[in-house]
């Protein structure tokens, strides 16, 4: 938006309802600031000011939601490279376990998956365990879906794969 002088105009949007995502629809369309009406009053005088030296100005009553909400990303992208870098203390075999496991198998699935015997199979979850910091199955599985190496086994596996350890 451009003013008579030729530079350009900042727009500051009060609003009678806000939520976050109608905060976020309006900054990224090119509004300065955001607030509501009913405190506009209270918040006008330091929201104009921020708007002119450049800043963005929000309502203190979304900026906590709004926050999160472009954080969450961030926090979930976070989340699977600090689970990325736990698997990557896994063996490749004991990888592939983990893999199955969190596909829903049980213990026997998995070693005729792998063609190993049972004892095997409970030896390598045994050092999954200990190398992912967890205390059972679900817990690792878990680990394997934050790393994005698999998706969430669907719910009519879930219960074979805690009928055994």
């Amino acid at each position: 938006m451009t003013d008579r002088e030729g530079g350009t105009s900042k727009v500051l949007v009060l609003l009678d309802e806000l939520t976050p995502s109608a905060a976020l629809r309006l900054l990224t369309a090119g509004a300065a600031g955001v607030l509501r009406r009913d405190t506009a009053a209270r918040h006008l005088p330091w929201a104009v000011t921020a708007v002119a030296a450049g800043s963005v100005a929000l309502a203190p009553e979304i900026t906590p939601a709004l926050a999160a909400k472009q954080l969450r990303p961030w926090r979930a992208s976070r989340e699977q490279a600090a689970a990325r870098v736990r698997i990557a203390a896994l063996s490749c075999r004991e990888r592939e376990v983990l893999g199955l496991l969190a596909d829903g198998l049980s213990n026997a699935d998995v070693a005729e998956e792998l063609t190993l015997s049972d004892h095997t199979v409970k030896d390598h979850i045994r050092a999954i365990y200990g190398k992912l910091g967890v205390d059972n199955r679900v817990q690792a599985a878990q680990v394997s879906w934050q790393a994005g190496t698999r998706d969430p086994a669907p719910h009519h596996a879930v219960p074979a794969a805690l009928s055994r350890t």
